[in-house]
């Protein structure tokens, strides 16, 4: 076992804060190793530099896994459904709200309508709650999807 995650559900646990910290750590040293190698590789490494490659060691195994772990941790926080959900709270159209996400409004509805009845089906395991989606919301997230067509 490493003291870092190298498992999505480990990565987690990890502060935010952290996460971006640790995945610009690895990300750039995996950078800096490349170069070094490459330029090495192209007899173009000169040892007078003032980088030291031995402070840039390449990635092992585990660190290349966090890496993946903790990309995943902030790809889903970044593209989080309940931003979606707020835009079409605000009027945007599904055109626009594809054309942020980089799909095509059907993908953006489908996705959403997903995102929704999820939320729906969390609210009903905790229906004294306030997470996911009341009767009323959902139908208004459903309607939602079918404007603007």
């Amino acid at each position: 076992m490493t003291d870092h995650p190298v498992a999505y559900d480990e990565a987690c646990e990890v502060s935010w804060p952290d996460v971006l910290m640790r995945w610009q750590a690895l990300n750039d040293r995996d950078a800096m190793a490349g170069a070094i190698t490459a330029l090495k590789a192209r007899g173009e490494w000169n040892e007078d530099r003032t980088l030291n490659p031995d402070d840039y060691p390449p990635l092992t195994v585990d660190e290349r896994l966090e890496l993946i772990a903790l990309g995943e941790v902030a790809a889903r926080r970044f593209r989080h459904p309940g931003h979606v959900h707020n835009a079409v709270l605000a009027g945007a159209s599904w055109e626009r709200i594809a054309g942020a996400a980089g799909s095509d409004p059907q993908q953006a509805r489908e996705r959403y309508l997903r995102w929704a009845q999820s939320q729906r089906e969390l609210r009903e395991q905790f229906p004294d709650g306030t997470i996911g989606l009341s009767d009323d919301e959902h139908r208004a997230a459903v309607k939602a999807v079918a404007c603007d067509e």
